[in-house]
């Protein structure tokens, strides 16, 4: 429909756009506030949608994998892994593109169709069983594994393709409320995730395998339709979009009068190359590496853990999510408080990096708890079995593993925010356009952990079982913060400068904006700026 047209029906003036959603119609202001509202309503509705179906399956699939479709560890961890390998395809071919300079109508079109996609996903992987009867064959593991594999790869390639139109048509809807429409986004999705695996975990308890997939791709669908219904029937929702596309259209005319060139790669190897090798290495290479360790243990546990509750305390898949969802309430909560902390006190950021990594590492002795040294160390590749007839004991060994998996959520939500916080604020401080560089390299070492985390646990826990494989795994998670205590103790002098408070960092800038180039002074200091690589 002609954007001119839903305008004049709405009583607007095409002529005045631009001016602000009141001056483009003579529709009471509070009208337009409660479009806006509403549109940010359905869009964020399919965001918790899409993050609670990725983590719905999470309480029981690898049970069910394991003892009811015979499939070992290592086709489990494949299953899981895929997903990660599709992200990252997409990512990268989205990053390459021009996907930003799509018109909004597309973008609208593409997300909605995405979403759809996911729905029909989980619908096939939820009656793939039957479809593939399971034996305990090699070939009957072969075909299981490979179709999952397949339909979770599916899954991880639109997954990649939502995230970005999504948040395309989000900004670009409400360019002057980006930093309210980015938090109002990660809020979606964290309560999405928050309630993802309890809710999967009472639809497999009540209605078996298929049932969660079923109401999943059920709601999917009616939100990406019913949105688009809504849209289109609201007059107020008509006009509001007509002119968001038609404030695009005289943006893009207004660039090509200029002369100016749209940029088709958005991250580039030059920039990355600027990142590894100009910043001390706890800034970049510490974080990157920090924020990998912590994804992989936390998608392996993703992944297998559930085997293990399951045949060491015979918990059930709503037990599960609600151990995750209490792993979530955790991580959400230390996230804020982490984060508030860290924007007051910058310096502390490399410091709270380090201690999530030894408590990582410490949290993941006791994921296993075992009190049978000779259980913990052997390396036979036997599954260790601990004597649980007194019910003391089972719950004793309870209690540690939920405490340890609170607190491994805890030390996590650290390094996130920790790692990604320092980097990109040093990449701030040396140059504005490495931000996004630097994001996207954050972007894809946990991609990739998401990769490695889930296909190397699974190898690990085949040949040596979970204790060992967790011990070993904590071991690791030790190491790297030894390494990145060297990397902190081996900085440049003063590389700590781009830490300070915020107060203070003001000032400073101000000073070396008022006295670069004018005295000695301020050459000296500008010499000892770039002598530091910051």
């Amino acid at each position: 429909m002609d954007e001119g047209k839903l305008l004049s029906e709405s009583g607007g003036e095409t002529g005045k756009m631009g001016e602000g959603t009141t001056g483009a119609s003579n529709l009471p202001p509070v009208a337009w506030v409660s479009a806006s509202q509403a549109a940010k309503v359905m869009n964020f509705a399919m965001v918790f949608c899409l993050a609670l179906m990725a983590l719905v399956i999470t309480p029981f699939f690898s049970t069910v994998a394991h003892y009811k479709l015979y499939l070992r560890e290592s086709a489990v961890g494949v299953i899981f892994g895929s997903w990660a390998v599709g992200y990252i395809c997409c990512s990268i071919a989205l990053s390459l593109t021009n996907f930003s300079r799509l018109s909004l109508r597309s973008i609208n079109l593409i997300l909605r169709a995405a979403l759809i996609f996911i729905g029909c996903v989980m619908l096939m992987f939820g009656f793939l069983p039957s479809m593939i009867p399971p034996s305990r064959s090699l070939e009957s593991e072969i075909r299981l594994t490979v179709a999952f594999s397949a339909l979770r790869f599916s899954f991880g390639v639109a997954c990649a393709i939502f995230d970005v139109s999504i948040l395309t048509f989000l900004v670009a809807c409400f360019p002057h409320e980006v930093s309210e429409v980015v938090g109002l986004w990660e809020t979606s999705a964290a309560l999405g995730a928050l309630c993802g695996p309890p809710i999967g975990g009472v639809l497999y308890d009540v209605g078996g395998f298929s049932l969660p997939f079923v109401v999943t791709t059920g709601v999917a669908t009616v939100l990406a339709v019913g949105t688009a219904i809504v849209q289109e029937k609201s007059r107020t929702l008509r006009a509001l979009f007509a002119q968001r596309v038609a404030e695009q259209r005289r943006r893009e005319e207004e660039e090509k009068g200029k002369g100016e060139k749209k940029v088709a790669v958005s991250f580039t190897l030059k920039h990355t190359k600027a990142l590894l090798l100009t910043f001390p290495a706890y800034q970049m290479c510490g974080s990157a590496v920090a924020l990998w360790m912590g994804v992989s243990l936390f998608t392996f546990m993703e992944a297998l853990m559930p085997i293990w509750y399951d045949s060491m305390y015979s918990l059930s898949a709503t037990d599960v999510g609600a151990l995750i969802a209490l792993m979530a309430v955790s991580f959400g909560i230390v996230n804020v408080v982490v984060g508030k902390a860290l924007d007051v006190f910058p310096l502390g950021r490399p410091y709270v990096i380090l201690l999530s990594l030894f408590g990582l590492g410490v949290s993941a002795f006791f994921l296993c708890p075992s009190f049978d040294l000779s259980t913990a160390f052997s390396f036979s590749s036997s599954r260790p079995s601990i004597v649980l007839n007194q019910p003391l004991h089972t719950q004793t060994l309870l209690t540690v593993a939920v405490i340890a998996a609170v607190g491994f959520a805890v030390f996590y939500s650290g390094i996130l925010v920790g790692s990604q916080s320092l980097s990109v604020d040093a990449a701030r401080r040396r140059d504005p356009d490495l931000v996004p560089a630097t994001g996207a390299l954050m972007k894809t070492m946990s991609s990739l952990a998401g990769l490695v985390g889930p296909v190397a646990g699974s190898e690990l826990v085949q040949s040596f079982g979970y204790p060992r494989t967790l011990f070993f795994w904590g071991c690791a998670s030790l190491g790297m913060g030894v390494v990145f205590w060297l990397m902190f103790v081996c900085r440049p002098p003063g590389s700590e400068g781009v830490f300070l408070k915020r107060g203070e960092r003001n000032v400073q800038e101000e000073e070396e904006g008022e006295g670069e180039g004018v005295d000695e002074k301020g050459k000296l200091r500008e010499e000892k700026t770039s002598g530091t690589g910051i």
